[in-house]
């Protein structure tokens, strides 16, 4: 099998076995029977297995030939399906011209089948960790960190998600919030006798987006953001609302980051309580620093000559911000972010082929070893 049919015949299997996560546990697949197949794979080919996790469902492995100094990670989940959107079986690999089909083949198991080509067709000293959850809690990328941080110290972390092959340096955090107001219900004949906490809501909306348009101008190059993404409330046109939520994301920066976002945040809720709005902030998902990778000079000269194009920065947040406790971390993979969670997902294999390439000939000059 060659190296290419190897790419296809990986990202065929991977793609087979269904991996969403999603904030209903109930319908998620978890990914035991992924980390079955990756683990069948990589133990006859020299690798010791090391399961990461105390969820049976959703498990994270770290799997090592040899003494490599360089890990490649990626996650296992992917989002989850609308099945009535797909032009093609979601779960089944479809090859169109120069481009594979399939639910994840971009984010993020085209890496995966990179990471799994690269055990079976060299034999380098590898460093492979497949985690769990990043598409909702990231909590296996927080089980890695606090399960290896005292036990390895990478001089490189490459995180495969989709980059078109551009060395990324550093992106923003994330922060998941949720704002709830409660009101009173009444009949809507009479709403004096009740507090609507639709119309309190306003007030609510009003500071956060100030807040929005405040965090833009402090930092107008890298400016971090407020996304007002859903309101949930009330329950019928007769009914005053007696509660609403209001659900959103921060993506904070290095230069504003997450204690100055939760400090402004307090200030809205106090505000808020002055005005005899009950209102209170929770935080459902652990807050997500910024990454700003410690990468050596040589090694990102090294990669930015290799995917020939200069390193950028992102807006969108990766496990680097957790994992870069345990080394230097950069996102570096195939396939385009704007290809991620969509329906009819995608993956070039031109660019699937130029990313084993960069990744391999990047290891084989820093790693002792050879093509079998």
């Amino acid at each position: 099998m060659t190296e290419r049919e190897s790419l296809i015949y990986f990202l065929e299997k991977l793609v087979a076995i269904p991996t969403a996560s999603c904030d209903e546990r109930e319908k998620e697949d978890g990914n035991q029977k992924l980390l079955g197949f990756i683990s069948e794979t990589l133990a006859p080919l020299g690798f010791s297995l090391t399961f990461i996790g105390d969820d049976p469902k959703w498990q994270n492995l770290l799997a090592i030939r040899g003494d490599s100094k360089y890990l490649l990670s990626g996650h296992t989940d992917t989002v989850p399906c609308n099945l009535d959107k797909w032009e093609s079986n979601p779960y089944q690999l479809t090859l169109k011209e120069d481009k594979a089909f399939g639910l994840g083949a971009c984010d993020m198991k085209a890496f995966l089948a990179v990471m799994l080509t690269l055990a079976k067709h060299t034999n380098f000293d590898l460093a492979l960790l497949f985690t769990a959850q990043e598409e909702t809690s990231m909590q296996g990328a927080i089980e890695c960190q606090k399960a290896l941080k005292e036990k390895f110290d990478f001089k490189l972390i490459i995180i495969g998600e989709p980059t078109e092959n551009t060395l990324v340096t550093s992106h923003k955090g994330w922060m998941y919030g949720k704002l709830d107001i409660e009101g009173k219900s009444a009949h809507s004949s009479n709403p004096s006798l009740g507090v609507n906490a639709i119309e309190q809501g306003v007030q609510a909306l009003e500071l956060l987006i100030k807040l929005k348009d405040n965090l833009s101008l402090r930092d107008p190059q890298n400016p971090p953001t407020l996304n007002l993404g859903q309101i949930i409330g009330g329950d019928c046109a007769n009914r005053v609302c007696s509660h609403l939520s209001l659900i959103f994301d921060v993506r904070p920066t290095e230069k504003i980051g997450v204690k100055e976002v939760l400090k402004e945040l307090h200030t809205i809720e106090k505000r808020l309580l002055e005005h005899k709005i009950k209102a209170h902030f929770s935080y459902p998902y652990p807050f997500i620093e910024p990454m700003a990778t410690r990468i050596s000079k040589e090694d990102r000269a090294l990669l930015e000559k290799l995917t020939l194009k200069k390193s950028e920065s992102v807006n969108y947040c990766t496990e680097g911000s957790l994992l870069q406790d345990l080394g230097p971390c950069v996102i570096l993979g195939p396939g385009s972010i704007a290809q991620a969670h969509q329906e009819n997902e995608f993956v070039s294999l031109k660019s699937l082929e130029d990313h084993f390439k960069l990744i391999k000939e990047f290891l084989s000059l820093k790693l002792a070893g050879g093509s079998n």
